[in-house]
């Protein structure tokens, strides 16, 4: 029987090319539209997260403590919950990092003497949302003079995030709502241009499981054949759109991930989407022709 439904399948394919043709088309447009769009969503939330990842805050140390237990200092705060990394810089390097920073104008602070700075933790977060309450905790231990934190920077990426995040969402389910619509009705067009075919199939005393197994096929081969062809163009659109990131030189602004660490996650999805989206829209559409 299952032979029967994939050779009375593929030879309806064959008899209705055109039809077959067109439910790929749409169906390919619309997984490669969708799909595009939850790469950029994934992109843009990828490089926010950098720059939270990115986001520190500096812990200046008392003065009057030596090297030993400056360096020491490193245990208590990695200690501390929420705390990431903590990157020691010794005032000696304080200095060397300010004097870097001077013009050629500013030359005369050169003979500063080099533990002017204090010693210092750069200190980073694993959660931003907690970067005041971290900052606190941080300001406690014995050792720390002083903490500075830009809770304004952090609250605006943390924001930024949930807003990008949210909107992305909304339209992502848009898209894929209207999507489906799409191909639900072009594939239920295409199917009702076989009203003639399943009304002989029903006189002659066919089950509705025998009738509907040929169009499962259908379904399944169309799903596959779209999953497949958007697949190949959502390559070359990501590799266009990379391109052109970093042919206007915005590589060190925008970073795109690189399609081989999302191309099993993508070939995945399309196949896996266009094989549902195939065999449901071809049950769906054929339930109320089944009824004549």
């Amino acid at each position: 029987m299952t032979i029967y439904y994939i050779r009375e399948g593929f030879r309806g394919i064959r008899r209705h090319l055109l039809m077959f043709l067109g439910s790929v088309a749409v169906i390919t447009a619309c997984l490669t539209l969708t799909g595009s769009f939850a790469l950029l969503a994934e992109n843009l939330d990828y490089n926010i997260g950098q720059l939270i990842d990115e986001n520190e805050f500096v812990a200046y140390l008392e003065d009057g403590m030596d090297e030993d237990e400056a360096a020491g200092m490193e245990s208590d705060i990695l200690a501390v919950d929420n705390v990431r990394d903590a990157i020691y810089i010794s005032s000696e390097q304080a200095m060397e990092n300010y004097l870097e920073r001077l013009e050629e104008s500013d030359r005369l602070f050169a003979d500063l003497p080099e533990d002017l700075l204090p010693a210092r933790y750069t200190v980073y977060v694993e959660n931003i949302d907690r970067l005041e309450e971290t900052s606190q905790q941080v300001a406690a231990l014995d050792g720390v003079d002083h903490v500075t934190v830009s809770l304004s920077v952090a609250e605006g990426f943390s924001s930024t995030r949930k807003v990008v995040v949210t909107v992305a969402a909304l339209l992502l389910a848009a898209l894929l709502a209207a999507s489906l619509l799409v191909i639900f009705n072009t594939t239920r067009l295409a199917m009702q241009g076989r009203m003639e075919e399943i009304a002989v199939m029903k006189i002659v005393g066919a089950t509705n499981g025998f009738v509907r197994g040929p169009f499962v096929v259908e379904g399944a081969v169309m799903g596959l054949v779209s999953g497949g062809l958007a697949c190949a163009l959502e390559r070359g659109f990501y590799e266009v759109f990379q391109q052109i990131i970093e042919s206007y030189q915005l590589a060190d602004l925008f970073y795109v991930i690189p399609f081989r660490q999302v191309r099993t996650i993508v070939f995945a999805v399309y196949l896996g989407g266009g094989l549902f989206i195939g065999i449901f829209g071809s049950v769906a559409a054929i339930r109320r022709l089944l009824k004549v």
